[in-house]
């Protein structure tokens, strides 16, 4: 916190955690996470470093538990990359979604849901709100994780909807699959010439590359 560059950051922070465990102290800590960080870039304009970390290693679970009292010794890159999944996401339902009345809800809203059921409620009731131009991403938490998985690994320009941030930003293509996929996660990777198909819950993208995007536990998104 003595660091000038780090310092106003890291109080949005932790203040936002502080206050936000006030109003919804039940929450899991992937939605606090995703809070604080989408605080620091409202009241700052500036991502936090995280954000790359997701795009460089983008096949971990945005919903997992995440450990922030992780030993200082272990590897924390998964961890990195997490948050930085997170970011990305939360930016993404915020930028399509309501902006400033989205990240209240999310931040002080009373109900008793929590986790992927509370994200749901709070995008259906912006989805209703006829004062807010929403997009049709934000129907529902599971289409508004397919589509911003869509716009991670294969952005666009236009529409808004088809990219995570402004800019040539991609999340990387894997050289090799994961094996298993996390709940709530996505992978792009390679497929090498005595494998010619994707396999069953991928699609295939240009001549080599498919696509898989992990639900729930058990389910991937049928691409079809």
């Amino acid at each position: 916190i003595l660091n000038p560059q780090n310092r106003k950051r890291i109080l949005i922070h932790e203040m936002t955690h502080l206050l936000h465990h006030e109003f919804r102290p039940l929450e899991e800590n992937w939605i606090k996470e995703g809070v604080a960080l989408l605080a620091e870039y409202i009241i700052t304009g500036y991502f936090n470093r995280v954000l790359m970390n997701g795009f460089l290693d983008p096949t971990t679970s945005l919903i997992s538990e995440i450990d922030v009292h992780e030993n200082q010794n272990k590897d924390k890159t998964k961890t990195l990359a997490q948050y930085g999944h997170i970011l990305q996401y939360f930016f993404y339902i915020y930028r399509l979604c309501g902006k400033e009345e989205l990240f209240n809800l999310l931040f002080t809203s009373d109900s008793k849901n929590i986790g992927i059921a509370f994200v749901d409620e709070v995008l259906k009731k912006m989805d209703q709100n006829n004062e807010i131009k929403t997009n049709p991403v934000c129907s529902s938490f599971e289409k508004s994780f397919i589509e911003f998985q869509k716009a991670r690994f294969f952005p666009k320009p236009t529409p808004e909807s088809s990219y995570v941030i402004p800019g040539n930003f991609q999340a990387q293509i894997q050289e090799q699959k994961v094996a298993t996929l996390a709940p709530y996660s996505a992978q792009v990777f390679r497929f090498f010439p005595q494998n010619p198909t994707c396999e069953q819950g991928t699609t295939l993208f240009d001549k080599n590359i498919c696509f898989q995007i992990q639900l729930k536990e058990g389910h991937f998104f049928d691409f079809q």
